[in-house]
């Protein structure tokens, strides 16, 4: 009787030390949610599932993906920001959350909240035309758009997006003024049917309708010419130093345990450095990166600069 009793007082012990340690791996199976501050099916969607199925299986751990839509990325964010910083939730964001929209408006957090970890992917952008259009090169639209003031218009998806920005960094470095002209869709279509005459449209989804001759090629937005297109000349062949990036990073809610972001960093790389997903991003355009913490950091604060100068110069205010 006394050793039955013995027994169950010393398991009671061992299972009273071992609640730390069982608690820990509880946790670590939780699964992790990657918030894509956009819908399904778009780049952002596709990369994050991409990088979660891989990253997954190497961590044999869950991920899910989070589609959060809204103002841009900004719902997306602030629900990041707002989250237990217990390093299971990850804010798969693209790079005008940190480094054009803040330029632009008030945020409904503060920029510190999220604390960056890495940039994994990044792409260029191509500067399309209508068939129609008379100008064959940057040259030749720049001295269109100085003859024509405000006559040429180019579409994007919405005030502060990249490809508004892209058309207020030629017309600030050129001194011109052309039309923009925001949809809610791609502007691809209304680019097609003549309604605008430019678009600048990221590599990946710019290409097969080039190839098709559906549109053309007038400059790439990369500081050299690609190997993708070799012909097309780089935007800054005609304006020195104009460059504009479009960039994939990874954000956690600060004061995320150190070894939980860490960990979080190590298995993005491994993902980076995989060749099958070097592969499907080379696929679409797109190029691997897998920088620092800091290297992104500060990554976001010279283009934060650069977008916060053109949008007050070209007095471009939130809608």
């Amino acid at each position: 009787m006394h050793s039955h009793r013995r027994r169950a007082i010393l398991m009671g012990v061992l299972a009273t030390a071992l609640m730390p340690a069982l608690s820990v791996a509880q946790s670590s199976r939780r699964p992790i949610r990657f918030i894509v501050p956009s819908g399904p099916g778009g780049g952002a969607d596709t990369f994050a599932r991409l990088f979660a199925a891989h990253m997954s299986e190497s961590m044999g751990q869950p991920i899910v993906i989070e589609n959060v839509p809204g103002a841009g990325g900004i719902v997306g964010a602030d629900r990041v920001a707002k989250s237990a910083p217990d390093g299971h939730t990850v804010l798969w964001g693209i790079n005008p959350i940190a480094t054009m929209i803040p330029a632009l408006q008030k945020l409904s957090y503060s920029p510190d909240e999220l604390q960056p970890v890495t940039i994994v992917v990044s792409n260029v952008y191509v500067w399309l035309a209508s068939p129609d259009l008379a100008a064959k090169d940057m040259a030749q639209l720049i001295s269109l758009a100085k003859a024509k003031p405000r006559q040429l218009a180019y579409a994007s998806t919405g005030v502060g997006s990249a490809a508004h920005l892209g058309g207020a960094l030629i017309e600030h470095q050129a001194g011109v003024e052309m039309l923009h002209v925001p949809f809610k869709n791609t502007g691809i279509a209304e680019l097609m049917g003549g309604q605008v005459q430019l678009k600048m449209e990221p590599l990946g989804s710019a290409v097969p309708l080039i190839k098709a001759g559906r549109l053309r090629a007038l400059a790439v937005t990369s500081a050299r010419r690609l190997a993708a297109l070799p012909d097309v000349p780089a935007v800054a062949e005609t304006l020195p130093g104009y460059e504009v990036a479009g960039w994939h990073g990874i954000w956690v809610p600060a004061g995320s345990p150190t070894a939980a972001v860490e960990l979080l960093q190590k298995e993005f790389l491994k993902a980076v450095a995989n060749s099958d997903i070097r592969k499907r991003l080379a696929d679409v355009g797109a190029q691997p990166v897998g920088s620092s913490s800091e290297e992104m950091k500060q990554r976001i604060a010279r283009e934060l600069a650069q977008w916060t100068r053109v949008i007050r110069e070209r007095n471009i205010r939130a809608e």
